[in-house]
């Protein structure tokens, strides 16, 4: 970081002091830290004890788990990458950083935590052999609604931030399609899945270029549910795309 970078860095701190994005405590920074933090040290804790949740199916902690929900695997997605449990009648950790990010636009906090998906697909591209160069990111867009309402889409954000930290390309694939009144969020299973195949579309891009320049398309969404939002956006893919679709979320609730 250039000087003139970390004295603004430290003027922004005086002025508006950094608050933890899981419990709202002030952060103690020091002048000599290289990088803004997102978390106190407690809740940092906490969220590197909530990574270590193991999946229910196959025993795994859920980082190596590949399990793959049907509805993914019929939707032609090759892998499911998640890093920790989420519940949203618990008061946890991530709910709480979730939660954060879909209120506030902090680049302390975005930096963070697609940092950490950057390693969780940094370890997949190891394990499958697969050059950052060959990989394209793109993600689920936000409901218009709740985009206005903040001003921030938390899975774009998260997906910009993770591919720039791995050096692979970005594009914007997806668009929102239908209108609805009701909330994606608050509808039932099979509702989702009947709605979620309408609320997307894909938007103005050359898929035969991108099929030469890439062998793998990898979907961010911040939070996987019913993983109906994920399978609506990976069918739109399915008979473009002739590499492998991975999907990439920050957290996976507790039914899926």
């Amino acid at each position: 970081m250039s000087v003139e970078k970390k004295c603004l860095s430290v003027l922004r701190a005086l002025f508006f002091p950094p608050r933890c994005a899981a419990c709202g405590e002030f952060l103690q920074e020091h002048i000599l830290d290289t990088e803004s933090r997102a978390l106190c040290e407690s809740c940092r804790r906490k969220w590197e004890y909530a990574k270590l949740a193991v999946c229910k199916k196959c025993g795994e902690e859920l980082s190596r788990c590949r399990c793959l929900p049907s509805p993914l695997r019929r939707a032609g997605v090759s892998a499911l990458l998640k890093m920790v449990s989420y519940d949203k009648e618990r008061d946890s950790v991530a709910k709480q950083c979730i939660l954060c990010m879909k209120r506030k636009n902090s680049d302390a906090v975005f930096g963070f935590f697609s940092g950490q998906l950057a390693a969780l697909l940094k370890g997949y591209l190891d394990e499958t052999y697969t050059s950052e160069g060959s990989v394209l990111v793109t993600y689920v867009p936000r409901g218009r609604k709740n985009l206005l309402k903040s001003g921030v889409d938390q899975s774009e954000r998260l997906a910009k931030g993770m591919a720039e930290s791995l050096g692979c390309d970005f594009a914007v694939l997806i668009e929102r399609g239908l209108r609805h009144d009701k909330e994606h969020k608050r509808m039932g299973g099979d509702a989702r899945f009947a709605h979620a195949h309408k609320a997307f579309r894909l938007a103005s891009c050359d898929f035969k270029a991108i099929n030469k320049s890439y062998r793998c398309l990898i979907l961010v969404d911040d939070v996987v549910t019913t993983g109906a939002s994920l399978a609506a956006c990976a069918r739109l893919f399915e008979a473009k795309f002739g590499g492998r679709i991975v999907c990439l979320s920050l957290a996976r609730t507790e039914n899926t």
